[in-house]
């Protein structure tokens, strides 16, 4: 007996002429899910510009599809329906004669599956097999894993067909060879074929299928794969949260309370071992023994699989026999199914809607699934050696333009005073250029931040969707904890608040690594956006500490009245209007206008610790409310993480945190001085 490669995963596709994706759109549903392939090549898809919704509806949820329609012809058309937990890139490629494109499928950061998928209608331009070649060749010269799929309407199972020939020969000179054999059409010849440089690829005899006179082709391969980490225990241990009896936690939590007379950093380690140990009691962690199944649609309900059912008994009996009778009841049948998958998608589309009129953020998301436009995708595993790349790739690149900051800063600093100073026709130093000295302007001040009581806990933690993965309790979970519990959870808050201090553990950032674009390679670091995950405790502080700076702000009008990014009734189009009519009239004035832009590369991630507390103070923010912001931006870290593997821990030296609903807040107060500057300046 073979043993599988524990490294390694089998790969399985589809490719088939459907002849209108539209109306076949319920046999394709069935042909995903009975097939699970990773991903279905079609050519004949028959779609236009209005296609978007039907073709939308009629995949299950965990596929996705790109598609090439025939431009203002009727017919043609190709496309790619792919497990969204993939990446697939396709581009269209000039080639006179046929319709063709380019496909780029990660299946993991070592493995890419390209090729191009073919669709050549009948009667093609002489000159189509010239073409061909010359696109491919360089392709497949640079590409290890090659593939072309299609319909090429060529008789490649006849020697005499001089085109068939020719076509097979110049692409054997390129290491691609015919992997199939066989009939793929009802008239007995190979239109459909599957040539590639892929040495263990595998194809099944082909299968014909009572709604095109084109076969169903199915080709698979084995793919390395990464070495997994095993340092995370959640790939192969999980908690089944919907098991999860709340009323035993909660007895065991209250029956279990930590003692709360400790130092803040002590006791946001026991409240953590307080819960992890309960959780662990009532929910230990479970092996995992395999994927478990999921509904293919939601509206795909019970009446839906009795008729499914009948079917492929109807299917199977036309496939023993292939007689006129058994085809007729098939169709019978699977019209009738047709039908019902329609009225339900209908009516679940419907409700979908209603229930969600006066949400503008569901209802766009709602017509981008309908359109066929919502390209998430999930990212790309990491290992390890990865991980710790992209820990140290985002650190330097802030480390670079910080340092170069500096360096042109200590140069320019004293002709920056100098020009000031023979501007106003006063004495200066370098700090009221940096950050204006109008402390002593403020009356009022802000030294402290008010206690916390369990209801406005309760009401923190109800608007915080997620936390970190090393959290002990998720949030869902931790919304439903009792008021005794809560009380201790409010006690560490405000103990962190009294002795101006926030815990390390609140401070360690989880960054997960997004792709910029689908496309983006994923060895390449700079293609990867950081995306931030902090500790729910500390959301649920930095959240009560943002709503008393804003009324603190607000009151004091301690903001440019310019400023729209990141505050409440602001956008990019109160800018762009105030900036457009200021032009309008300086220029009714017949006054030169000239507009300066300013782009800061990681404008977050540069914000100089010492001069964002110098402004907070100048601004009238002081004593145990300013110490305890001090204490947020110190000594912050972080690691990189990915479905199997995490990065050793690494130090933000600058920079405000990344995901926290302070830093935008904070960054503005960072910025202000600059509006006051150029305001004396101008004046």
């Amino acid at each position: 007996m073979k043993l599988s490669n524990p490294d390694s995963r089998l790969f399985t596709f589809l490719s088939l002429n459907c002849r209108s994706l539209p109306k076949h759109k319920t046999e394709i549903f069935n042909l995903l899910i009975d097939e699970a392939p990773d991903a279905l090549f079609v050519t004949e898809t028959w779609l236009h510009a209005s296609s978007g919704p039907d073709v939308a509806m009629a995949l299950p949820d965990s596929y996705a599809i790109i598609r090439l329609d025939r431009i203002n012809k009727v017919g043609g058309g190709i496309s790619i329906i792919f497990k969204k937990k993939i990446t697939c890139d396709f581009k269209k490629c000039p080639c006179p004669g046929c319709e063709g494109a380019i496909f780029k499928i990660i299946l993991s950061p070592n493995f890419t599956f390209s090729g191009a998928l073919i669709y050549r209608p009948p009667g093609a331009a002489s000159n189509w097999l010239t073409n061909l070649s010359e696109l491919i060749g360089p392709l497949a010269m640079n590409a290890a894993n090659f593939t072309i799929i299609g319909d090429l309407n060529l008789h490649l199972d006849n020697d005499h067909c001089i085109n068939a020939t020719e076509l097979i020969a110049d692409l054997a000179s390129l290491n691609l060879s015919l992997k199939n054999s066989g009939p793929t059409h009802t008239a007995g010849h190979l239109l459909d074929p599957i040539f590639s440089n892929i040495a263990n690829l595998d194809t099944f005899p082909a299968l014909p299928i009572p709604w095109s006179d084109h076969f169903s082709i199915k080709f698979s391969f084995r793919a390395q794969l990464i070495n997994k980490d095993t340092s995370l225990a959640s790939t192969s241990a999980v908690r089944k949260w919907k098991r999860l009896d709340i009323n035993t936690l909660n007895t065991f939590l209250e029956d279990t309370t930590p003692c709360t007379k400790l130092r803040v950093q002590n006791l946001s380690a026991s409240v953590q071992t307080w819960l992890l140990t309960a959780i662990d009691s009532c929910l230990p962690k479970t092996k995992l023994k395999g994927k478990n199944k999921r509904p293919p649609a939601p509206w795909f309900n019970d009446s839906l699989k009795l008729e499914k059912t009948k079917c492929k008994s109807a299917e199977r009996q036309w496939r023993k026999s292939y007689s006129i009778e058994t085809m007729k009841e098939y169709k019978t049948q699977l019209t009738h199914y047709q039908k019902m998958c329609s009225k339900a998608k209908a009516e679940f589309v419907c409700i979908k809607i209603t229930t969600a009129l006066n949400q503008s953020k569901t209802l766009f998301k709602i017509v981008k699934e309908l359109a066929g436009s919502n390209t998430s995708q999930t990212p790309p595993d990491l290992n390890k050696t990865q991980c710790d790349q992209l820990a140290t790739f985002f650190v330097n690149k802030v480390d670079k333009i910080y340092q170069s900051i500096e360096q042109e800063q200590n140069e320019q600093n004293e002709a920056l005073i100098d020009a000031r100073n023979s501007f106003l026709d006063r004495p200066s130093n370098q700090d009221d250029i940096l950050v204006p000295n109008v402390c002593d302007t403020h009356t009022v001040i802000l030294d402290n931040w008010p206690m916390l009581n369990i209801d406005t806990v309760i009401d923190l933690i109800n608007t915080i969707k997620s936390g970190s993965p090393r959290d002990p309790l998720p949030c869902s979970i931790l919304k439903l904890l009792s008021r005794k519990s809560m009380s201790i959870i409010t006690d560490l808050l405000n103990i962190s608040l009294q002795e101006e201090h926030v815990p390390d553990e609140w401070k360690h950032a989880m960054i997960h690594p997004l792709l910029k674009k689908a496309d983006a390679d994923p060895n390449i670091p700079s293609n990867f956006r950081p995306i931030s995950v902090l500790p729910i405790f500390a959301k649920i502080l930095e959240k009560h500490v943002h709503r008393c700076l804003t009324d603190f702000i607000t009151t004091q009008d301690l903001l440019p009245s310019h400023q729209s990014g990141f505050r409440a009734g602001f956008s990019t189009e109160t800018t762009l209007l105030g900036v457009t009519e200021n032009i309008r009239a300086m220029i009714d004035r017949g006054e030169t206008v000239a507009l300066v832009l300013l782009d800061l590369s990681a404008a977050f991630d540069t914000v100089s610790h010492a001069v964002l507390i110098r402004t907070l103070h100048s601004l009238g923010i002081c004593g145990a409310a300013l110490n305890w912001i001090t204490s947020l931006l110190e000594n912050r870290t972080f690691q990189v993480f990915s479905q199997s593997a995490c990065s050793e821990t690494l130090t933000f030296k600058h920079g405000v945190p990344q995901g926290s609903i302070l830093s935008p807040l904070l960054f503005n107060l960072y910025m202000s001085p600059l509006a006051k500057i150029l305001k004396r300046l101008v004046c």
